[in-house]
């Protein structure tokens, strides 16, 4: 039987080496003890077709050449890397092996900073998609540990951050003020506060001044910080005008004719 060493060594010898069997019977797969592998690959048995004997296995009789099958020890081709998601969404990490036999991943998940990892129970394969994200989450990390027959690989950890939510709340409108007043004296919907409340509404027209919005769950959303507009009006004012019942008096005032009436006006 012809052993073929495909890259291996017997000492200097690189083969191909014959050993003795008895014609036509079944025989017993040597081991690969003397064999000295490639670099980087691990003695793995002795393949004839898709069958791979090891040492001490019985080979049918039928085979007349075995050639050694070399290991590779796995090794991460494509890194995964760190994502951002906003609550409520799911991150996918990836991964890529080489490796002979092709290696399997497992993920794991570590957090505390990389401290300790744990195996994230089902999460095979090359790519692994976490559950909704919340705050938790933030900072969490995640590697790909790949395995096969000639060893293991683990890859870089890949963080996980985790953002607030931004929420749209409705604009307060239809402010209305009136002259002299403060914000403190505008009311607004729940959820928003002014930003400066003892600050004078000014003059009449419109105005803006900033508020903020927060929202009941503080833990998954940002607060929001707009302008508002408010609708500044004049103060009413009362002019009293007095004289007598027969004065022909009169009092003008932005136009308008103020006449006494019978016994003194306001």
């Amino acid at each position: 039987v012809t052993l073929k060493l495909n890259g291996g060594k017997i000492g200097s010898e690189t083969g191909p080496v014959s050993i003795v069997v008895k014609f036509g019977g079944d025989f017993t797969a040597p081991s690969g003890e003397g064999l000295t592998a490639p670099a980087g690959k691990v003695f793995g048995g002795w393949k004839s077709g898709d069958v791979v004997y090891q040492a001490d296995d019985n080979v049918p009789g039928s085979v007349t050449d075995l050639t050694a099958y070399w290991l590779t020890k796995p090794s991460i081709t494509t890194q995964p890397k760190d994502i951002s998601v906003s609550v409520g969404e799911q991150a996918t990490f990836t991964a890529a092996a080489s490796g002979e036999p092709s290696p399997a991943c497992k993920w794991q998940v570590s957090k505390d900073n990389g401290g300790t990892w744990e195996d994230i129970f089902g999460a095979a394969g090359s790519s692994y998609t976490t559950e909704k994200a919340t705050m938790s989450m933030n900072g969490w990390q995640y590697r790909c540990v790949v395995t096969n027959s000639a060893g293991t690989a683990e890859s870089s950890a890949a963080t996980l951050t985790v953002q607030k939510i931004t929420p749209t709340p409705d604009t307060p409108t239809g402010l209305t003020a009136t002259y002299g007043q403060t914000l403190n004296d505008v009311r607004l919907p729940t959820g928003w506060e002014w930003d400066a409340p003892t600050t004078p509404v000014g003059n009449v027209g419109n105005n803006d001044f900033s508020a903020t919005f927060t929202p009941d769950v503080t833990d998954n959303y940002n607060t929001v910080t707009q302008n508002l507009t408010v609708t500044v009006s004049a103060a009413p004012r009362t002019i009293t005008v007095t004289g007598q019942a027969d004065s022909p008096a009169q009092v003008t005032l932005n136009d308008a004719v103020i006449a006494p009436s019978g016994t003194g006006g306001t």
